[in-house]
């Protein structure tokens, strides 16, 4: 499927449904930051905390340009934001419609925006300095811009829906409607991401940014115009740790990017060792690390998904409201069930050099063709 059409495809099933309606505010720039605790401590992998200038003291204009912060809290790049509408629906951990603040020691309030973690891809330790050279985590977080060729890869536990405008003023079509240019990047799978911030702030200097950047071989960039405004919903699970996501990269000339389109022949998150790979709300195939022994985390994000794990220690979220299937390495008869909670939504299976926990899952598929519905599975299992 080309990428215009996997985007127009995502766009239709992201505005057609997801979390909960929230109301819409226009916006222009964010103001960040970023709490690196978890980094401090030795566990890049982990999740940091992001918040934005908000509440009742925020960061005032005069002073932001030059404005620091000591550790564990990191400023980012101003975010000239390319959607011009967010509708925020909860901070992490609140109740839907809660939003969350911090004060920080020199007195000014932010609003926890999401929960990330960040690698860079493809990573070669030589090119960083320590702690950059320790691993692709510790890079991600403390190269606020990757180098060219290499993206900056952003799993965001996020509650916010965006709309992209397609009309300045997101005024309706028709004569004297101005369409916007929109900036499109499609990595080497076929998955489609859209611009939704920059380092620049006016369109000309937008534009030339998205030509400098330098992509990673075989990525694609393009500039289309929507026919329509484009609604984008965070893809949901039923992990009470990780209800929202989207993917987020940055490329090379501070350009930063959301995920619109989804490609059956792979994806960005499973090529970073640890990187939870997610669904969008459509009916995705998500592919691990199926050919090696590699850990893979995967969340089907609310659509019903085909799951293909691979060797390994693994974990599978499908989804509560749809029917989700698993695509086991091995034969039927290879795998032994070795745990299930009460209600029978999740269990555990042990099978040739691999584990896998799964959460929602509604039918298992093995390398022989035999399917089995997991009711009935189980059943077979406990007697």
């Amino acid at each position: 499927m080309r990428a215009t059409a996997l985007c127009l495809l995502a766009g239709a099933l992201l505005a057609a449904s997801g979390p909960v309606a929230a109301e819409w505010r226009v916006l222009e720039e964010a103001r960040e930051i970023i709490n690196i605790a978890s980094v401090l401590s030795g566990r890049p992998d982990l999740p940091v905390q992001t918040y934005k200038s908000a509440g009742d003291n925020p960061v005032p204009d005069d002073v932001w340009p030059s404005y620091e912060l000591s550790l564990p809290f990191l400023k980012n790049t101003t975010r000239n934001l390319q959607f011009n509408e967010s509708a925020f629906l909860a901070s992490p951990g609140a109740p839907i419609g809660v939003t969350s603040y911090i004060t920080t020691p020199d007195g000014y309030t932010w609003a926890a925006m999401s929960e990330a973690i960040n690698a860079l891809w493809p990573y070669d330790p030589a090119a960083y300095d320590p702690p950059s050279s320790i691993n692709t985590y510790f890079a991600g977080n403390f190269e606020v811009t990757p180098p060219p060729g290499v993206v900056k890869v952003t799993v965001n536990y996020k509650g916010q829906n965006m709309k992209f405008w397609a009309y300045a003023g997101g005024a309706a079509p028709g004569r004297g409607s101005v369409a916007l240019d929109r900036y499109f990047v499609t990595d080497e799978w076929g998955n489609e991401y859209i611009m939704h911030a920059s380092g620049e702030r006016d369109a000309a200097d937008v534009r030339a940014a998205f030509d400098r950047a330098v992509l990673p071989p075989g990525w694609k960039k393009s500039i289309r115009r929507l026919g329509r405004d484009l609604v984008l919903r965070p893809a949901v699970s039923d992990d009470p740790n990780a209800r929202f996501h989207y993917l987020v990269i940055r490329d090379s000339a501070d350009n930063t990017y959301h995920q619109v389109g989804w490609s059956r022949r792979g994806s960005l998150a499973a090529q970073v060792p640890g990187m939870p790979i997610w669904g969008s709300l459509g009916r995705d195939i998500l592919t691990g690390d199926a050919d090696g022994v590699r850990d893979d985390q995967m969340y089907g994000g609310g659509g019903g998904d085909l799951f293909r794990p691979g060797l390994g220690t693994n974990t599978v979220w499908g989804s509560s409201q749809a029917v989700d299937t698993v695509e086991l390495p091995g034969w039927l008869g290879d795998y032994m069930l070795v745990w299930q909670s009460e209600d029978g939504a999740s269990f555990s299976l042990s099978g040739p050099d691999s584990f896998h926990t799964l959460h929602h899952i509604d039918r298992l598929r093995f390398k022989d063709g035999g399917t089995a519905k997991v009711a009935d599975f189980l059943g077979r299992s406990v007697h």
